[in-house]
């Protein structure tokens, strides 16, 4: 059924490979899909007069960029470590399960990293 909040409906698989067409500055195995100047554009900050910073359709963080779905879906993308993680859930957001994201994010950026070490 339609619905406000109902924006995207795919496969893992395929959401991985559009979040690491991002990473990978347009390109999905070989192939050119986005200009490079466009997948900047769409990770930049557009928004700067505002607190939160947003590119279209990402959210800007200090790791990369993210996104979360009205169903606690979360994706997010670290270009320097050519990540990209997805969290893929059907429940209402809240405050836990946000810090359960984030906490998943971080553990799997950290070990992936140079140094593997939890912060203090």
């Amino acid at each position: 059924f339609v619905r406000g909040s109902g924006g995207m409906i795919s496969t893992a698989k395929d959401y991985e490979r559009f979040a690491r067409m991002f990473v990978q500055e347009g390109r999905v195995a070989g192939a050119d899909l986005l200009d490079p100047e466009l997948v900047n554009e769409a990770t930049r900050d557009q928004l700067a007069h505002l607190k939160e910073r947003y590119g279209f359709g990402w959210r800007i963080t200090s790791f990369g960029w993210s996104h979360t779905g009205s169903h606690g879906s979360y994706v997010w993308c670290n270009p320097e470590l050519a990540l990209v993680g997805l969290v893929l859930t059907q429940t209402r957001t809240s405050p836990q399960l946000t810090r359960a994201r984030q906490r998943f994010r971080q553990d799997i950026t950290r070990a992936l990293s140079a140094d593997p070490k939890p912060p203090r």
